[in-house]
């Protein structure tokens, strides 16, 4: 409570905490994905996004705050208009590890894909979602039929 009560901003809004809380959220809960992370709100909107995570996305964490996630992560599952639904989904995607494939957006509009896991937490009964991003693994390659069958062929000879 204490860590709380270090970071909160009065009296300017409901919520109004700043980037040392979000970066101590963070730290706190990160376990492995302590590199690339943002804080929403329970309608997807950013609240803050450490260096890292901007980098990820192709924008400046200005750029990001303040904005929906879906406007720049396409065909994201939350939904402003039903913040009980995303808090939902939110849970469901922490607690199993569902890290997902999105194309997002970059500050020119290009398209790449990154990883994401959403999972919640609450301060001041305020329901948050924490965003953690990564780079997808490069698949593995897939060797030709055709490439298999002459690479026997090669070694049985």
């Amino acid at each position: 409570m204490r860590l709380l009560q270090r970071h909160v901003k009065r009296p300017s809004t409901p919520l109004a905490l700043d980037a040392d809380f979000f970066d101590d959220c963070i730290r706190a809960l990160s376990g492995p994905y302590r590199d690339a992370a943002m804080v929403l709100d329970e309608t997807g909107r950013v609240l803050y996004c450490n260096p890292e995570g901007a980098a990820l996305f192709g924008q400046g964490t200005e750029q990001l705050t303040g904005r929906q996630l879906s406007d720049f992560v396409l065909n994201s599952e939350l939904d402003p208009w039903s913040p009980e639904k995303n808090m939902a989904y939110a849970r469901f995607a922490g607690k199993r590890n569902q890290w997902r494939e999105y194309c997002v957006l970059d500050s020119c509009g290009c398209g790449s894909r990154l990883e994401i896991l959403l999972d919640e937490m609450t301060v001041e009964l305020h329901q948050l979602m924490l965003l953690w991003v990564r780079r997808p693994a490069q698949p593995a390659r897939v060797a030709d039929p055709a490439e298999k069958l002459s690479t026997r062929a090669a070694t049985q000879a």
